[in-house]
């Protein structure tokens, strides 16, 4: 097993999350919903019954399960028909997103950052992901990771606003992506900020470690196409799909990342995946 070590046991980062003051606790509903399914013999009515205690959630399940992206034939207005449809890892998924991008929302505007693009990112990540060729007892953690891959930049807006204003600007000034300003300014970026956090949660190391490395998987050795290849390469696939054409240089030009997906063996596929991440429906719900 690979020790994440590396990404995470900077001093700096420590320091930095440690130094940022009370952050949240792992989301209560997800937590709620974590302990009653490690239970083999909670009914589904007892899944439904946690889901149905938090409103703004079991809005958020109504809507995608009534979306146009499952395309059911009948609208649905029960939660626990809901969480059949959708099943128990899709609603932990979503669980979790709702309760994280709530719980960070940045307390003023800043320019160059919408939580809503952000949120957009992260599902059409995670979409992708999913239809990548991950071995099948990761596409999970694939798909988890990939809604939380951006956590860092939540908690950098939320806590430490002017200066991650700062640093948006500069990688605007230079055209090129947020994390590299952030390493230029601090060091690290927001990848090893979100997945330091996630691990306070306890969240699973595989995908606190998908999240630290979803900007340099080839910090450590792959065997396979693994979780933390098909998060960097959703990533990549998703800003390259969704920078707008005509607006000059566009930092996640594929092409930028070629010698990291040769390493990843993988370079070949991408004309191909460019096509499945076009196939993305553009109008997923917000979750």
């Amino acid at each position: 097993m690979v020790i994440l070590a590396s990404p995470l046991s900077d001093e700096s980062i420590r320091r930095t999350v440690t130094g940022l003051g009370d952050l949240p606790s792992l989301p209560r509903t997800y937590e709620a919903l974590t302990l009653a399914l490690a239970d083999p013999d909670t009914s589904l009515q007892k899944v439904a019954q946690i889901v149905e205690q938090d409103v703004g959630i079991s809005a958020k399940v109504l809507q995608l399960v009534n979306s146009a992206f499952f395309g059911i034939a009948h609208s649905m207005t029960n939660i626990q028909s809901a969480v059949s449809y959708l099943g128990i890892n899709t609603l932990k998924n979503l669980v979790l997103s709702v309760e994280i991008f709530r719980a960070f929302k940045p307390k003023k505007d800043l320019p160059g950052f919408s939580l809503e693009k952000l949120q957009h990112h992260a599902q059409l990540t995670a979409h992708i992901a999913a239809r990548l060729p991950v071995p099948k007892h990761l596409v999970d953690v694939a798909v988890v990771a990939s809604m939380l891959h951006d956590v860092g930049k939540l908690i950098l807006a939320w806590k430490l606003s002017d200066h991650f204003a700062e640093v948006l600007a500069a990688a605007l000034a230079v055209s090129s992506p947020a994390y590299q300003a952030e390493e230029r300014a601090d060091g690290f970026s927001h990848a090893e900020i979100g997945a330091y956090l996630l691990g306070l949660w306890g969240l699973p190391y595989t995908i606190v470690e998908a999240v630290a490395l979803h900007h340099g998987p080839n910090r450590v050795p792959h065997q396979h196409f693994d979780a933390i290849s098909a998060v960097y390469a959703a990533n990549l696939l998703a800003h390259e799909l969704e920078q707008p054409s005509g607006s000059g240089p566009n930092p996640y030009d594929l092409e930028n990342y070629k010698e990291e997906f040769e390493t990843l063996g993988v370079w070949e596929m991408i004309p191909e995946w460019r096509e499945l991440a076009k196939t993305m429906p553009a109008s997923a719900p917000d979750v």
